[in-house]
């Protein structure tokens, strides 16, 4: 391969012609820049790299990256460089033009993470810059990540955090410190939950059941749900029948399914019966009521904060319809969950059960039927 001056267009074009062609760059032939970069100094780019960031590990590949930093970042422009690039690399990759990556160089994403990391990258991927300068769609690795866990609002640990400092792209595996924004908690601002709902900002309100006068509407509305001084309203209900609100599955499909192909029914039969039982239970003459107190109480709470709120000239946050909605959704859901559960499964067991003979069978089959027939109207008053 001949070798030629670096202003000798027709010698570089020689050895780089297969570049544009070629998907991995290790294997460009690029022996007609092996000094082609003459005294060129590169001390000035020569940072420590990062962590797992490679850089050009060849004379050639050097040699690509000093002429795409000497055209995008040195104010006096070499002509012979330029032709070459828009030659052999716009040509193939149109968008890939000087002042385009001067532009996106220019952005503070790239200037932050440094000049001569991000033209390494370019040279490495020209295609995927090509889409992303064109503003077309490219792969993609933006995901949103699992979270760490429930952190208070106001802990100093969200003041920064650590995350890819380039998200959605695929050859970046560097991190970097963020700002984790928080401004609401689920439905809510933070600033509603702290200066209203976790503050002391009622004035002389009822004294709690069994509890003293708190100011901070989110203790009376937790004092409302229960607590050691407040049993009030509660009643005592098998462990087991709680599933259902623990929102926990009722019982696994593994027990369920070995259940309803014993020989004894008893214990797929309670399966059934259980979840239906939680719901009577809401509904019991003696229970309902105290159901029913608990939650208003919960939404007069809620409705203090609003009235604070809203009195101290911000928006309404609608605290008190938002828990109207939401303990509507909970209770149907509820139901419907416990719905679906004992009909799926009563069709399952009627399906074994159906082909078996003598009068357990036949009190088997009753037994569901009825369950199932309670399960098509069972809700919650």
């Amino acid at each position: 391969m001949p070798r030629g001056d670096v202003g000798d267009a027709g010698a570089w074009d020689a050895s780089y012609a297969r570049w544009p062609e070629k998907h991995n760059y290790l294997k460009r032939d690029f022996a007609g820049f092996e000094f082609s970069v003459g005294n060129t100094s590169l001390s000035d780019l020569s940072d420590t790299p990062t962590t797992l960031q490679r850089r050009a590990t060849t004379k050639q590949q050097a040699a690509v990256q000093t002429i795409i930093y000497s055209l995008v970042v040195q104010l006096a422009a070499n002509a012979a460089y330029e032709e070459i690039w828009n030659k052999r690399v716009v040509s193939v990759y149109k968008h890939l033009t000087v002042n385009a990556i001067r532009a996106y160089l220019a952005t503070s994403n790239w200037a932050e993470r440094g000049t001569e990391t991000q033209l390494h990258k370019i040279v490495c991927a020209p295609s995927i810059y090509n889409g992303i300068l064109a503003k077309q769609s490219v792969v993609s690795c933006d995901e949103q990540y699992i979270g760490c866990g429930t952190i208070q609002t106001n802990d100093p640990i969200l003041d920064e955090g650590y995350d890819y400092d380039d998200t959605d792209n695929c050859l970046n595996t560097q991190v970097g410190i963020i700002t984790v924004p928080v401004t609401s908690i689920d439905d809510y601002q933070v600033t509603f939950a702290r200066q209203a709902l976790m503050a002391p900002v009622l004035v002389n309100p009822l004294v709690m059941t069994g509890a003293d006068q708190s100011l901070a509407p989110i203790r009376r509305v937790m004092h409302a749900l229960g607590g050691l001084n407040n049993a009030t309203d509660f009643n005592l209900l098998l462990e087991r029948l709680n599933n259902v609100w623990h929102g926990k599955t009722i019982v696994a499909a593994g027990k369920m399914k070995k259940a309803i192909q014993a020989t004894n029914p008893k214990q797929a039969l309670i399966y059934l019966r259980e979840p239906l039982t939680d719901i009577t239970y809401l509904n019991y003459l003696s229970v309902h009521p105290g159901m029913i107190g608990t939650l208003n109480t919960v939404r007069e709470e809620f409705g203090r904060a609003d009235a604070f709120w809203v009195n101290a000239g911000n928006p309404d946050p609608r605290s008190q319809a938002r828990w109207d909605e939401w303990i509507r959704d909970l209770l149907d859901n509820s139901t419907r969950v416990v719905r679906n559960f004992v009909e799926n499964w009563r069709e399952k067991m009627y399906t074994y059960w159906a082909v078996r003979t003598g009068t357990q069978a036949q009190q088997v089959l009753e037994t569901i039927q009825t369950l199932r027939r309670q399960a098509g109207t069972a809700t919650i008053n």
